[in-house]
């Protein structure tokens, strides 16, 4: 049997980056048409049979393995959206979502720039999730930081185990990765190019560029740099007397003034401010 509930939490909620509205495990949806949108985020994703859903005049099929996300409207740019049963019932589980850290994690952590349709990869994860969310809040004021923590745990898996399109989820991409990750905190002393990394992942160097954007909101070479700074900091702590330029000679940086250079753009400091700072004293 289907649960639903909007918690009343205790006041301090619009504090904290992230909290539910409202959630539903197991709900018998029925048919919404909102024709200037919602006000909160939200989150909708199959549990059994099939609906039908419109985001303006797009129209998605939603089956089992796949959910929604529908931003809010705005004062500027109502979207209008509605969604239905398809051949009988329809089975959801939902969560609106509201705090202050909401729409920066869906813009910018997860990078998306509206309402959208996506695959799951193991949409029972969520849907357990979601489910212990109902418990919590069934509590009570008293549940609201747990409730919250729940509610970012909810949204941290629609990040990873999510994608537009079919086999492609946060998790999938980064599995893809992994090899290429390893093989530069290995290697990262020496040279190497787009190509070489892109063979050891099999698959084409623009893929690969495009596949550690999405999956690290860096560049290949930003990483690597990442990568090489990281180890020159542990290099000027644990090697006191060693000089700057033989740090970054061993960290794969072509020269001394580049090292420094890429250094301070990451750490707001020299590689010798840091060394003073941070070093055994």
């Amino acid at each position: 049997m289907g649960k639903m509930i909007y918690p009343t939490l205790i006041s301090f909620t619009d504090t904290l980056p992230v909290f539910p509205r409202g959630m539903g495990v197991c709900h018998e949806q029925e048919s919404v048409d909102r024709p200037k949108g919602f006000h909160l985020y939200q989150w909708r994703q199959c549990h059994k049979g099939k609906g039908e859903l419109f985001i303006g005049d797009r129209r998605y099929v939603i089956s089992e393995g796949q959910g929604f996300l529908l931003f809010p409207h705005y004062p500027e740019a109502d979207e209008p959206h509605k969604f239905r049963p398809l051949d009988g019932e329809w089975l959801t589980d939902w969560v609106v979502f509201n705090g202050r850290g909401v729409a920066d994690f869906f813009k910018n952590t997860m990078g998306l720039t509206g309402s959208g349709v996506f695959y799951i990869s193991s949409p029972q994860r969520i849907a357990s999730k979601i489910e212990e969310l109902y418990y919590a809040a069934l509590r009570g004021p008293s549940s609201a930081n747990r409730c919250s923590l729940l509610t970012y745990d909810i949204m941290l898996d629609i990040m990873s185990l999510t994608s537009r399109s079919e086999n492609s989820s946060f998790d999938d991409r980064l599995r893809k990765l992994e090899p290429v990750i390893s093989y530069i905190n290995d290697n990262c002393g020496k040279q190497f190019t787009l190509s070489e990394l892109a063979e050891i992942a099999g698959v084409t160097p623009q893929y690969l560029s495009i596949l550690f954007k999405r999956s690290t909101s860096r560049t290949v070479f930003e990483y690597v740099n990442l990568t090489r700074i990281r180890r020159s900091k542990e290099l000027l702590i644990s090697e006191a007397d060693m000089p700057v330029k033989e740090i970054a000679e061993a960290c794969g940086f072509s020269g001394e003034s580049y090292f420094c250079a890429v250094f301070r753009k990451y750490e707001e400091m020299s590689p010798l401010e840091f060394r003073k700072d941070f070093g055994r004293h």
